[in-house]
């Protein structure tokens, strides 16, 4: 599952694009605007000179200026640019002179009174919804929140649904339908429910592609991020009702056809962007235009190709730069809802029907059919010179992060999801890793079971033999999906595009959560693991040259990067191996004990990772050279420095997700600490009491901490699995080791006195180290081995 941490961050990012998006217009050039407004000026001048002006006279006027096929985000670019004086002045004219609430009546009585018995004449109803959307148009422009004055807009919004399924609607009525349920949703903020819309089932389960096509941008709007969950600061469960947007996700994913229907779309845009984007003249872009429309796709999917035959009728120098960088690709994206139908399928694979849409997405072959071919034609010019220096326009990086989106929810899983993970790797590596890679590693190698295990019996003395600086799989053609994602981080490892280096960094974050030792050893044969750790010294060095010029910024890359060398090593021997014997090559192991304290924060889930493998090394009886025991004891020494820097991090900050993360940390060290033996928590509740004698409010932080992660996962319990399926512990005894801290230092909590009274506790026995066995392979270790 993905942590609330990261998806609190996701989520951030995501809206951020948004709100970007919004400011900035997709589909006009900055000469519209100036013109536009220079004509506003001209409406203003005329109405100045005479005041008498009459409604109609300024109606026309103001009518042409709004007369473009544009969306809001030109209207709002165009608002933006007026000044108060211009402003104030326009407001005054509409209130005067227009009665916009008559326009209004007017245009919504043409829709709801003379609806028509039949489709023999739809003239009536397609004037008046031209009047509509311009009057619309015009009220965005003057008063976005005038369009709350629309009464029974539910209704409204029924009735333009109801006139765009007639079977003898025009592409451009239909057009106009779109465009006007858009306004309705976004010019209102208001949340439609689906269930209220008559006979919604039926035209998503009869509808024909094109018409599912055109609804697609509507759907996208209704059914946006599912998970509403409780305040969980509060002492008390809050009581709510499901939303609308959750109602609106489970009535479509209940209809039987959905989610074929819209795979369906997807994979016919995903065939016309493949064929046209790579296009390098006009007689190509012909010649796949000709053969798509063969195919029938351009019309089932409801793509615009008029651009493209203007492109095909222009001569050879009017056309040169249409064939450059990712020209065709962003005409592409402007002719199609492909960014929107993306946005869709992140968003319906979550929910409680997660892991149902999943493997019915995965049965389509949604890895192999959709997402490696977008990824490859999104990403082709990832480099080249562009808007903002991101190899594209924002419509361009848009639809890459919605394509990253989906890939994150079609993986994330809280259960083993090795299926859908192993569809991301392709045949080919598989087989170059099976006879060529493996045998290399591991001595006596017999088959992937033996990785997948790690068991006492493998001899790895050779895990440096392979150069893992590099991909190993650069050679091999058919790249799986981690192999692409991958490479391409590398291609941006001097990129300033952070957020898609976030968003790329976290689809590989995902595949290694809850993967297994198999998935996690192929990502160090792909180089990752050296390239993030070469990566996190360098983000040190850098931040600390700021620090001494006191310019100091936190750097929202170096959390990604400490998660992921997390997931590298969790639980993985061979992995942990090769790190320590990283930092003991390079003369590291000093300087990464500093990066952790440097920044708790961003390390605490390593640490954390780091004494989960640990304890497997010694609940196994693993031997290992002594080099890098020796690595791991100097790490070790550490253990009770750190603790008492997560609480006072803790105890500095407000309450918040940070601190959840931090505490379940805490609390895992002190039962690993709990487990070795009295003398090991003896020491941590030593320092901790010192800690708190120190300071007069501490103990009261401290508790009010254990307090929020007690509330915390009261009000979240399914995160709770999440955790207990990250680290193999069920959530039981962090439950059980939370109390003991709390009576151990007194500090007063009675939410778990009856779990803590009632049981017999006892530490489960894979977690269980023989001490005499320690003694033993302690004495071992001062000679060669563990």
């Amino acid at each position: 599952m993905i942590s609330r941490k990261k998806a609190t961050v996701r989520d951030k990012m995501f809206n951020e694009d948004l709100d970007k998006q919004q400011k900035a217009c997709k589909n006009y050039e900055e000469e519209e605007v100036e013109e536009k407004l220079q004509k506003l000026m001209e409406v203003l001048d005329k109405f100045q000179s005479s005041q008498s002006l009459k409604y109609e006279c300024f109606k026309s006027d103001l009518t042409q200026i709004c007369d473009f096929d544009h969306n809001f985000t030109f209207i709002t670019v165009l608002r933006s640019k007026m000044n108060n004086t211009i402003f104030q002045m326009l407001t005054q004219i509409v209130y005067k002179s227009m009665n916009i609430f008559s326009m209004i009546y007017y245009a919504e009585s043409q829709l709801t009174v003379l609806k028509p018995k039949n489709n023999a004449d739809l003239r009536h109803e397609e004037e008046a919804m031209n009047i509509l959307l311009k009057t619309l148009k015009i009220i965005f422009l003057i008063q976005p929140k005038i369009i709350h004055g629309i009464n029974n807009l539910n209704l409204l919004f029924s009735q333009v649904f109801w006139l765009f399924k007639q079977e003898k609607c025009s592409v451009r009525r239909q057009k106009l339908c779109i465009d006007l349920m858009e306004f309705f949703i976004e010019g209102s903020n208001f949340y439609f429910n689906l269930i209220n819309i008559k006979d919604i089932r039926e035209f998503i389960q009869y509808a024909d592609y094109k018409q599912m096509a055109h609804f697609t941008k509507v759907l996208a709007l209704l059914v946006l991020d599912v998970k509403k969950v409780k305040n969980p600061f509060k002492k008390q469960p809050s009581q709510y009702e499901e939303s609308i947007i959750i109602n609106n996700h489970q009535l479509l994913l209940s209809i039987n056809n959905f989610v074929l229907k819209t795979i369906d779309i997807c994979l016919f845009l995903t065939k016309i962007t493949s064929n046209i984007s790579v296009c390098q003249s006009r007689l190509e872009l012909s010649e796949a235009i000709f053969n798509l429309d063969q195919s029938q796709v351009i019309q089932l999917s409801n793509f615009d190709v008029t651009p493209f035959q203007q492109i095909c009728d222009r001569s050879d120098n009017e056309t040169q730069q249409c064939f450059t960088s990712n020209y065709l690709l962003e005409l592409c994206l402007k002719s199609c809802n492909l960014t929107e139908i993306l946005f869709l399928l992140s968003n319906i694979l979550q929910g409680k029907r997660k892991k149902e849409i999943q493997n019915e997405l995965n049965k389509m072959g949604f890895v192999e059919q959709i997402f490696n071919p977008l990824f490859n034609i999104f990403f082709r010019h990832l480099n080249s010179n562009s808007p903002q220096g991101q190899g594209g326009s924002d419509l361009l990086q848009t639809s890459r992060i919605q394509l990253l989106r989906s890939i994150i929810n079609f993986c994330d899983s809280d259960e083993q999801n090795k299926q859908i993970k192993d569809r991301m790797i392709s045949f080919e590596e598989r087989e170059y890793a099976k006879w060529n890679l493996f045998p290399q590693l591991i001595k006596n190698y017999n088959s992937e079971q033996d990785i997948k295990e790690q068991t006492q019996n493998i001899q790895w003395d050779n895990i440096l033999q392979l150069n893992y600086s590099q991909n190993l799989f650069i050679n091999i053609k058919n790249k799986g999906t981690i192999n692409l994602l991958i490479s391409i981080y590398s291609e941006m490892e001097k990129s300033n595009n952070l957020t898609l280096k976030f968003w790329i960094a976290s689809c590989v974050e995902t595949f290694l959560r809850g993967s297994n030792q198999y998935h996690q050893i192929m990502i160090l044969f792909f180089g990752l693991q050296h390239q993030i750790t070469d990566k996190l010294f360098e983000k040190s060095e850098s931040n600390q040259q700021n620090t001494n010029q006191n310019t100091k910024k936190k750097d929202p890359e170096e959390q990604i990067l400490m998660d992921l060398m997390g997931e590298f090593t969790k639980y993985n021997l061979i992995n942990i191996r090769y790190f320590y014997q990283y930092l003991r090559i390079k003369n590291k192991e000093n300087k990464f004990i500093q990066i952790l304290e440097s920044n708790i924060i961003d390390s605490n889930v390593f640490l954390r990772s780091l004494w989960l493998t640990q304890n497997k090394l010694e609940t196994q009886s693993i031997s290992y050279p002594i080099e890098e025991y020796q690595t791991y004891e100097r790490l070790n020494k550490f253990l009770v420095q750190w603790i008492i820097l997560i609480i006072k991090t803790m105890c500095n900050q407000q309450l918040n997700q940070d601190n959840i993360c931090c505490m379940n940390t805490l609390i895992l060290i002190y039962l690993f600490a709990w487990n070795r033996g009295d003398q090991h928590e003896l020491d941590i509740v030593n320092k901790i009491n010192e800690l708190l004698s120190q300071c007069s409010d501490m103990k009261q932080k401290i508790s009010d901490c254990f307090e929020q992660w007690e509330n915390y996962y009261y009000f979240r319990g399914k995160d709770s699995f999440g955790l207990s399926y990250s680290t193999k512990i069920p959530f039981y005894y962090y439950q059980i080791s939370k109390r003991r801290m709390c009576d151990l230092l007194d500090l007063h909590q009675n939410s778990l006195s009856s779990v803590a009274e009632d049981c017999d506790f006892q530490i489960p026995n894979s977690m269980l180290v023989d001490q005499q066995k320690r003694k033993s392979s302690n004495s071992t270790t001062k000679s060669n081995t563990v």
